[in-house]
């Protein structure tokens, strides 16, 4: 009788913790490994030349893709009158836009790192530049930091071209202990009134 319920346990504990092993195999094939990562930053450079140059060529909402990767960006006009009444800090009424720039993985255990926000000019001078970020996934814990900055002078001051960028992390939840870090940034011309995609990249 001992043996018989010894056996039996033997065989339950088998099943439980091989089940988990191959439930960790299986989460764990969908997450990028380190040569995915490398692979998809290849993709995404080319997706960020064909972004820019749909931009430059008067397109506002822009998307681009391969199997495995995305990149986007939407820009669209701030009504000066809209502007006034929402008080918005650092817009100006001789113009504004409003941006979002996007990067996400599509392959396995997917996530999204977008960042958004506006932009506004005085002639050349860039007088406001603002920046905010949401990050995206289900199997991965987030969080994110994000800021600007004048390149050429201060903002609202000197400056005429402005930079916004985003640094993105995601965790993953369970099995393994893996980290995807996420960078978007953007500069915006007053001078030109326009905007580009300088940097859109997953790390692991």
């Amino acid at each position: 009788m001992k043996k018989r319920v010894l056996f039996i346990f033997t065989l339950l504990a088998a099943i439980i913790f091989g089940g988990n092993a191959v439930g960790a195999a299986e989460a764990d094939s969908k997450y990028l490994t380190t040569n995915e990562v490398l692979e998809l930053n290849v993709e995404l450079d080319e997706l960020i030349n064909e972004v820019n140059e749909q931009l430059e060529n008067g397109k506002t909402n822009v998307e681009v893709s391969t199997e495995n990767v995305t990149v986007g960006f939407k820009v669209y006009d701030i009504p000066s009158e809209v502007s006034a009444n929402n008080n918005f800090i650092g817009l100006s009424a001789i113009g504004s836009k409003g941006y979002q720039a996007y990067v996400a993985n599509t392959k396995g255990w997917n996530f999204t790192h977008a960042m958004s926000g506006t932009f506004s000019w005085d002639g050349s001078k860039l007088t406001g530049l603002t920046a905010s970020h949401d990050v995206t996934g289900v199997f991965y814990s987030k969080s994110a930091n994000t800021y600007t900055e004048g390149v050429d002078g201060r903002i609202g001051s000197t400056a005429k071209i402005g930079k916004a960028t985003s640094k993105g992390t995601f965790t993953a939840l369970k099995y393994l202990p893996i980290s995807y870090h996420t960078t978007l940034i953007v500069d915006v011309h007053a001078p030109t009134k326009d905007y580009r995609i300088v940097r859109a990249d997953i790390n692991s």
